[in-house]
């Protein structure tokens, strides 16, 4: 499992931003399934998509990115 948990350079969960945000939302939290549909309802709700974000460089896609952005593209 730890091998999926690791950071990769669009999954960038190793970011102070990402680390911090994943904290507050999942604070008070009880058991890993609360807590994953926290996080999914925070990407759905609060990250508009936005089909006219620059896509030609890597750290475009990155997920500190997208969070201060507020908005991406899959």
């Amino acid at each position: 499992m730890e091998k999926y948990l690791k950071a990769t350079e669009a999954i960038d969960c190793d970011n102070e931003s990402i680390k911090a945000k994943a904290q507050s939302l999942t604070r008070g939290q009880e058991g890993d399934i609360a807590k994953a549909k926290n996080l999914f309802y925070f990407v759905r709700d609060e990250i508009k998509y936005n089909l006219y974000v620059h896509t030609d460089r890597p750290e475009h896609y990155r997920a500190s990115t997208t969070l201060e952005r507020g908005n991406g593209f899959c």
